[in-house]
């Protein structure tokens, strides 16, 4: 039974409403990451859960084999409902399962990886050179360009270098992710606009020093 009572009803009759929602007693449930999330390797993450099983306590461990084997995470607090998790550094499918009162719970799986950083190698009047290093567990890269106000994939490449001639092209905004062998896709570097990266036609950079004898040493970095 609900009683309703109020201070400042200025008529005789005054509508309301109520909300509530139930929650299942003794239910498990992984939150964050869901499924093919992508988190980053070798820095802190948070896991997220609702639970609602009585006890406190619940032991966290982290597969990488597709749940072949297990390593022990953390034992947390089922009611905090989060753990800040050191990620390893690696670029690989990953779960992770919480196990309590002899059950365990375990999540779908999501990725670790780390963004590669975009380079501008040339950017000529013909084509434009963009360069990433390697991530050796990459089986490939999709490589992405700007059209449509949203990222395409404009090509995928087992190679660290692309030229990309005007034709193809609808902008100079650029971005580039690794591809695991087992068909999963890394997170995205940061977007790049070519045309604001100081980079010209086959050179990056002219610079003009001192020398120790008074003499002007020139340094040119080509792309």
């Amino acid at each position: 039974r609900i009683h309703v009572s109020g201070t400042r009803i200025d008529s005789v009759q005054q509508n309301f409403y109520t909300s509530y929602q139930l929650k299942p007693v003794d239910v498990f449930q992984w939150t964050y990451p869901l499924e093919n999330d992508q988190l980053f390797a070798g820095e802190s993450n948070y896991l997220r859960w609702d639970s609602s099983i009585s006890g406190t306590n619940g032991t966290v461990s982290v597969s990488y084999d597709n749940g072949a084997t297990w390593n022990e995470i953390s034992t947390v607090d089922l009611n905090k409902g989060f753990l800040r998790w050191e990620a390893a550094d690696t670029f690989t499918k990953v779960m992770v399962k919480m196990s309590s009162d002899g059950r365990e719970f375990t999540s779908a799986s999501f990725s670790l990886s780390k963004p590669l950083r975009l380079k501008v190698g040339y950017n000529c009047t013909e084509g434009i050179l963009l360069t990433w290093p390697r991530n050796l567990s990459a089986s490939s890269y999709n490589f992405y360009v700007l059209k449509n106000n949203s990222l395409q994939i404009l090509k995928n490449t087992i190679d660290t270098a692309i030229e990309v001639t005007r034709s193809e092209i609808e902008s100079e905004f650029f971005a580039v992710s690794p591809v695991h062998a087992s068909g999963i896709e890394g997170l995205r570097s940061l977007t790049i606009n070519a045309a604001t990266q100081g980079v010209g036609c086959y050179f990056q950079s002219l610079l003009a020093d001192i020398g120790q004898e008074k003499n002007i040493i020139l340094n040119l970095k080509l792309g």
